[in-house]
């Protein structure tokens, strides 16, 4: 099995991800036990984590690979054909039917 650079990142990052969820949990069983108040991180873990989630994103950006480029076809598709919202199609065809003379006024 081969891992290419990004899934090799990908992976350090997960591990890296978990070690920090490991950490924090520790963390927070060592202030229940001094019966203190959780107020933030340590920065060690919160620049763990920064790393950590780097790495994941590198990862994901170098597995993606390139971009294709999106090719448009030649024929054109008018506005009605491109949305096919058959519920405001009949609900325009019967308004045209509802006479305007003979509405009485909102008033």
């Amino acid at each position: 099995m081969r891992f290419s650079l990004g899934g090799l990142f990908t992976v350090l990052g997960f591990a890296a991800l978990l070690h920090t969820t490991y950490g924090v949990i520790k963390h927070r069983a060592l202030l229940k036990l001094l019966q203190e108040e959780f107020t933030t991180l340590p920065a060690a873990l919160m620049m763990e984590l920064a790393i950590a989630s780097g790495l994941c994103v590198m990862g994901a950006f170098l597995l993606a690979g390139s971009l294709k480029v999106v090719m448009s076809s030649k024929q054109t598709i008018s506005s009605d054909m491109g949305s096919m919202r058959m519920d405001f199609v009949a609900f325009g065809t019967r308004a045209r039917c509802i006479p305007v003379e003979g509405v009485p006024p909102l008033s």
